[in-house]
């Protein structure tokens, strides 16, 4: 699902809940919004969640109680990596992950720059608790 063939996307909150605009569905056609909201979907979803694209998603469960290291950390970085890539949703060269421990959580940072954002910085930020699986992406 290339990232350019998406019109108009529904608006997810850093929970993956739907978010509302006085009480309506919250969509948009706003580009960087989009590939925000998609690559949020993707990093808190499992291979398996959605039948039509079973490899959708970066199954960060899998991390669960598992120790936190330098290859830990990197295997992280490269899942979400594979997961915002592999269907050309957003090519490798435009998107930068960067993961760092502290005690049980994980926070990753998620830069997209370049490509079709045309120099537009667009960033967000994941907190991955390794005890109990909680994922917040913001």
């Amino acid at each position: 699902m290339d990232i350019a063939q998406i019109k108009r996307d529904i608006v997810i909150d850093k929970y993956g809940d739907l978010a509302l605009d006085y009480g309506d569905i919250k969509s948009t056609e706003d580009k960087e919004l989009i590939a925000k909201c998609n690559s949020m979907h993707r990093i808190m979803s499992a291979y398996s969640d959605m039948r039509q694209y079973p490899l959708y998603g970066a199954s960060l469960e899998e991390f669960i109680g598992k120790k936190i290291n330098a290859d830990l950390l990197k295997s992280v970085e490269n899942r979400i990596r594979k997961c915002l890539t592999e269907d050309r949703f957003l090519s490798d060269g435009d998107i930068d992950v960067i993961a760092i421990s502290n005690q049980n959580e994980i926070f990753i940072k998620v830069s997209v720059s370049q490509g079709m954002f045309n120099n537009i910085n667009s960033e967000f930020n994941i907190s991955f608790d390794i005890i109990d699986g909680t994922v917040y992406v913001f």
